[in-house]
């Protein structure tokens, strides 16, 4: 399960903007993706070019993963890809944060997943 929106992290785990991100299932094992929700999210937070942030609104016309599902399913399919070894390595599902800037995918953290059955767990 992925959620994604423009801008910096902050915009989602803040919930300083109405809306929802764009959420995606990204099956590991088949590489289905499926598109639950586009991203409605007013505004997002972005770096400015003085130094730190500005809230800015969204122009989705111009947000390539609105308007291309091929994008979004080769997004979900390399997602799916880094989750299954990240997960591999650890031994158990993980809660994985990450970056996604142009072609590069950067991942900034990851922990274990909260709210499963041990049996889940393996």
């Amino acid at each position: 399960y992925v959620e994604l929106v423009p801008g910096l992290g902050e915009t989602l785990v803040a919930a300083a903007s109405r809306g929802v991100p764009y959420r995606l299932v990204c099956d590991k094992r088949s590489g289905a993706v499926t598109t639950l929700a586009l991203a409605s999210i007013s505004q997002a937070l972005w770096p400015a070019a003085a130094g730190g942030t500005v809230w800015q609104i969204v122009d989705y016309s111009q947000a390539w993963l609105s308007h291309d599902p091929e994008a979004r399913r080769r997004l979900g399919n390399r997602l799916a890809s880094i989750a299954a070894r990240v997960e591999a390595a650890a031994q158990r599902p993980q809660d994985i944060e990450g970056v996604v800037a142009g072609e590069d995918i950067w991942l900034v953290q990851s922990r274990p997943q909260q709210g499963l059955r041990d049996s889940d767990a393996r």
